[in-house]
């Protein structure tokens, strides 16, 4: 059974990003509030946003909704894994973690 969510606190982390080109990517780190993972199409990472820099040095970025609903970690469009990671794959942020059931 997956750990419960109870508050913004406990979603699961962006571990590490190497999307050096977004606006929230900081030394390899996530510093949105929280990432949206997921379209019709791919695991995208959908905060992603070419920019001049943003985002709160303070804060590791958290997965606060997956639309991807066929992800062995995805439950009612919530993300339960421990931590994930962003990656660059033919020029878009994906969620290298995801895993189809």
């Amino acid at each position: 059974m997956a750990k419960p969510i109870n508050s913004c606190t406990d979603m699961p982390k962006v571990k590490a990003c190497d999307v050096t080109e977004c606006a929230y990517n900081v030394d390899r780190n996530c510093h949105a509030i929280a990432i949206t993972v997921g379209n019709s199409e791919a695991a995208r990472c959908d905060t992603f946003y070419r920019h001049k820099k943003g985002g709160i040095r303070s804060l590791t970025g958290g997965v606060g909704a997956c639309k991807m609903d066929d992800c062995k970690f995805n439950t009612d469009l919530e993300c339960y894994a421990d931590g994930i990671n962003v990656a660059t794959n033919g020029g878009e942020a994906i969620c290298k973690t995801f895993s189809r059931r």
